[in-house]
Parts: structure tokens; C-alpha cells; sequence
């Protein structure tokens, strides 16, 4: 499946002087996540090899099951049309990216994003989670509402899983604080909502899949992964989307 890339004004903003807009890459590099899968490669050894980019260090670990993932897929990033994506589907086939020796845990402050087209799973449909046991930070996008765990707490949004999974590329972010959480889509804030709980995000972050459970699982394509110890700000949320579209911030 090719998805339908949305651009907005990406006609309108290619008039603009392309030296004065910064890349995907120089807005992620400035903005120094802890971690980064970029899955930017055409095969699984290329993947690994690469590890992880953010500042955290580590490695990264792809696991193969029946025939998923597979890599050097079509780009889901506008302003990159040549950079490789991954598709996963039925089977146990994930990746899990894993910070160095004391990579910091986030807690009181986080923001984590990633790209997807897609249109189904199956149960559970969970793109990413942390490290720990049970599962304590994770997104998930069955029913009918996007629902979030958070240091240990169950967030239900009011913003419908059809408008991520119509077959679209989507950026799709969650910005937490010590007191909330909310949910960003295609540089918009489309959710808030008060978060507690304690439970520090584990190193190991699984992506495609709730961690070894191969029967909570988002299929699709998939773009970069990026974990942040921070919570990003608006302008930073609005500058992350413009660099993805290829226009000025």
C-alpha cells in the first residue's frame, strides 16, 4: 500500500526560498531527542547496524515473524520522497530500540512521536511502549477513540481512530507534563487532558507492537520513532510538522 500524503500548503509554500527551511533531519537534530529509530535503511542488518541516532545511544533490535518487517518501503515524510519506511503486519515481527548504559527514564516530562499510514490491526492495535513488565507508557488505536497509558494511567482521548488510520501518512505525537497529556496530530493539538501516576518510562522502547504480544499490534507503515525527556512546546510541536512537510516554519 502507497499512502495518500496530505501536504496542506505544501503547493503554495514551495515558492518560498527552499535555503531558508530547515530539514526533517536539522529540526530533530536541534531539537535532541534521547531516542531516534529512523528505519531509513532497505534491509534488517542495515537497521540494526544503525541503532539508535538519538542522544541516548543504544542499539536497536529488529524481530522477524512471518515475513514482516520489511524495509526500504515508500516514504512517508513530504519533504523526504526518497526515504525508506518499514511495513509490518500479522505475525510477532517488531522493534524495539534500546537507550545506553543510564539513558534517562521520562517521567514528569515527555514527548513522543512517530509516522503511520495505515488502516487496521488487530486487538489491542498498539504502535509503541516502553520497557517496563506491564506495559506502563504505550498508544493505542483500536476502538473507537485514540487511548493513551501514562506512567501507569489509562487515557482515553475524544479524538476518533479513524482520522489516523484512514491510509494517510499522519504525524502523530503525545506531549506529557507532570500534571497532563495531550495528543498531537499533523501539527495540531487535538486532545488535553489531566494525567497523574508515577511509573517512569522503562529503556526498551517496542515499536509496532505491544512489546512480545503479537496479538496487539498496529499494521502498516511506519516512519521514524522519537522519544524525547522533555516536553516539547508548541512552536516546537509547529516547527517538528513543518520540517515534515517540507515548508517554513
Amino acid at each position: 500500500m502507497i499512502p495518500t500524503l496530505q501536504l496542506g500548503g505544501l503547493g503554495r509554500a514551495r515558492a518560498q526560498s527552499q535555503a531558508s527551511i530547515p530539514t526533517w533531519e536539522e529540526v530533530i537534530t536541534d531539537l535532541a531527542p534521547l531516542y531516534w529509530m529512523k528505519l531509513n535503511e532497505a534491509n534488517t542488518a542495515a537497521v540494526e547496524a544503525s541503532g539508535n541516532f538519538g542522544s541516548a545511544g543504544g542499539t536497536v533490535d529488529v524481530i522477524e515473524d512471518s515475513g514482516f518487517p520489511t524495509f526500504g518501503e515508500a516514504s512517508l515524510i513530504p519533504s523526504e520522497p526518497t526515504r525508506s519506511t518499514c511495513e509490518n503486519g500479522a505475525g510477532s515481527a517488531r522493534i524495539i530500540m534500546f537507550g545506553g548504559v543510564g539513558a534517562a527514564q521520562p517521567n514528569a516530562a515527555a514527548t513522543i512521536y512517530f509516522i503511520y499510514a495505515g488502516t487496521t490491526g488487530n486487538s489491542a492495535q498498539i504502535a509503541w511502549r516502553d520497557g517496563s513488565g506491564s506495559g506502563n507508557w504505550f498508544a493505542r488505536f483500536d476502538g473507537t477513540n485514540v487511548g493513551l497509558r501514562i506512567r501507569g494511567v489509562n487515557l482515553t482521548t475524544t479524538y476518533a481512530n479513524s482520522n489516523i488510520k484512514d491510509g494517510n501518512a499522519h504525524l502523530i505525537g503525545v506531549c506529557v507534563t507532570s500534571t497532563d497529556a495531550s495528543l498531537w496530530v499533523d501539527g495540531v493539538e487535538v486532545w488535553t487532558g489531566s494525567c497523574g501516576g508515577s511509573s517512569s518510562a522503562v529503556n526498551g522502547w517496542t515499536y509496532t507492537q505491544n512489546g512480545s504480544f503479537s496479538n496487539q499490534k498496529l499494521y502498516g507503515l511506519f516512519g521514524d520513532f522519537l522519544v524525547w525527556n522533555r516536553t516539547l512546546t508548541d512552536t516546537e510541536n509547529e516547527d517538528l510538522y513543518a520540517a515534515y512537510l517540507g515548508v517554513a516554519p
